[in-house]
């Protein structure tokens, strides 16, 4: 008979085995016959850690999706170089958050789904708030390399920190969403490659707010 550390073991797996496929095949896709397949867990046993889909995908997020947000936050912020201007540190932040983007959905993305999820399911605040969280939190690492771009000359100070903040998330989950589009239908209509795109966009980003010899 299994134990209650078995119990707690097989649930661990099964939240981590949840959030993979959440980021593979998108929170909205994700059943019990699914993390099955994925998990190696019987469907009786997953129905009797998670009752339906709703407390699964909430039990999921306030565990390993929060984990998983404070580590991906933490590995982005160590891969900037400390002594690099502002301009530069956003370049390469613009960078990381892309390289996330693959095979699996950005986790940023990812959140933006959970939203919709939750107000589709009337769920309680708890997940709201989480999702609010997390995105204040990502914004907060933007608008830090911002105000020291400011401060160093690299970045235009003709702009308020917080509407420059928006702009970058407001344009990366935009370029997400039609990442995300043309890999989920397995079409693109444009002509250049996802590579070139996204340099193109964060390129376009950085020459916006560069400061030039006429703003200094």
């Amino acid at each position: 008979m299994p134990t209650e550390q078995d119990r707690e073991n097989n649930m661990q797996h099964a939240r981590r085995m949840a959030y993979d496929c959440m980021l593979k095949y998108g929170v909205n896709s994700v059943s019990y016959e699914l993390l099955a397949e994925n998990s190696g867990l019987g469907i009786r046993t997953l129905r009797r850690y998670f009752r339906n889909k709703v407390e699964l995908v909430c039990d999921v997020m306030r565990t390993v999706g929060r984990e998983q947000y404070h580590a991906v936050c933490e590995e982005m912020m160590a891969a900037i170089p400390a002594d690099a201007s502002g301009l530069e540190q956003l370049r390469k932040l613009y960078y990381i958050m892309f390289s996330f983007c693959g095979t699996d959905c950005s986790p940023w993305l990812m959140l933006s789904e959970l939203e919709l999820f939750a107000y589709e399911n009337h769920l309680s605040s708890e997940i709201l708030d989480q999702y609010l969280d997390e995105v204040n939190n990502s914004m907060k690492y933007g608008k830090a390399i911002i105000l020291k771009g400011i401060e160093d000359g690299s970045i235009r100070s003709d702009i308020d920190p917080d509407a420059y903040t928006a702009l970058l998330s407001n344009t990366y989950i935009g370029m997400l969403q039609r990442m995300e589009i043309a890999r989920y239908t397995q079409t693109d209509y444009s002509p250049a490659s996802f590579k070139k795109q996204i340099d193109l966009h964060v390129e376009t980003v950085i020459s916006f707010m560069k400061k030039t010899a006429q703003q200094t």
